[in-house]
This record gives C-alpha cells, structure tokens and sequence, in this order.
C-alpha cells in the first residue's frame, strides 16, 4: 500500500500586526494551512506571540521584504502590512508567484495608488486582476478578528473553486476547437 502525503498548503501573511495576527490566529483553528508570518517590525515577528498551533515561522525581514519565501501553487498570501509603501514592496515580490490567492488589505483609493506605481513600472493589468483588494468577502467586518474571518472565508472561497476546476474532466486534446 502507498499513502500520498501531500505537503499541506501554506499561508502567507505579510504584516503581524492585529490584522496578521488575528488572521494567524483564525487559520490556526482551521488545522488547514503552515502559516508562516512576516514582519518588517521587530516587535511583531516576535515567535513567542505566535504560539498558535500550525504556525511554523515568523520573520523579521527588511522593509523591502527580501527573504520572504518562495510562494508556489500551494501558498496563499495575505498583505496587512502596516501600510501602503510597504505592502507595495511585498507585492513586488509576490507578483508573479503560481499563487492561487493574493489579497492585499486597504481601501479602493490604497489599491488605486499601489497599481498605478506598478502600471507605470509595467506591470501588466492580467497580474493586477488576480489580487484580491480589498481582501476578504464584503461582511462589514471592522475589527482584525472580523477583517480575519473575512479573509479566510475569501481563501476557502477561492481554494474551492480551484478544487472544483481542478476535478472537472478536461477535453481531450482532439475534442478542443481552434
């Protein structure tokens, strides 16, 4: 007999602020994701105030978040960094990752300035339509825990719908039409 051990899927969050955290926190009860946390303030990638089961690194990265991990078709990342420049730089570098969900916290107007930068540094607007922002489904949430359930209910949400086309038969290549 041979078990499949697949690696479990990972979720990223770029910000341990309240948001970061409560969101670690949340997704820590779902038992579903290695989360892996960072921070570009040294007082919130502090490991010990993330002692929630699942979550298996917190980085203290630079500003311009070198060092972040590689992110592949299994990871799920999140921007609630504290602000715009920084979220920007991390989105950067998560840009062209295989990600099936990126979302970036903040307003319509925090998203407009952030794509109008990467516009003018050319990054085309395919790239700019995957990211999810503002992040999490419209529940009126306000506080981080709230801001965290609605984001996590969006990535369940997406994490679905790929399950769901990755099931669906595929023509067979003399069925496609050109």
């Amino acid at each position: 007999f041979y078990e499949v051990v697949m690696p479990p899927e990972r979720l990223l969050i770029v910000g341990g602020g309240h948001c970061g955290r409560a969101l670690a926190h949340a997704a820590s009860v779902l038992n579903q994701f290695a989360i892996v946390v960072a921070d570009d303030r040294e007082e919130y990638a502090r490991p010990a105030d993330y002692a929630f089961p699942g979550v298996e690194q917190v980085l203290h990265l630079p500003p311009t978040f070198e060092g972040l991990p590689a992110a592949d078709e299994q990871t799920y990342v999140v921007l609630v960094s504290k602000g715009f420049v920084t979220d920007e730089a991390a989105l950067r570098r998560l840009i062209d990752a295989p990600v099936p969900y990126l979302g970036m916290i903040g307003s319509v107007r925090k998203r407009e300035v952030v794509y109008d930068k990467l516009r003018a540094d050319g990054v085309a607007e395919v790239k700019l339509a995957r990211i999810h922002a503002p992040v999490g489904l419209e529940i009126g949430a306000e506080t981080p825990e709230e801001i965290a359930v609605s984001i996590l209910a969006q990535i369940i949400q997406v994490r679905s719908q790929c399950k769901a086309q990755a099931a669906a038969p595929q023509p067979a290549a003399e069925d496609v039409q050109v």
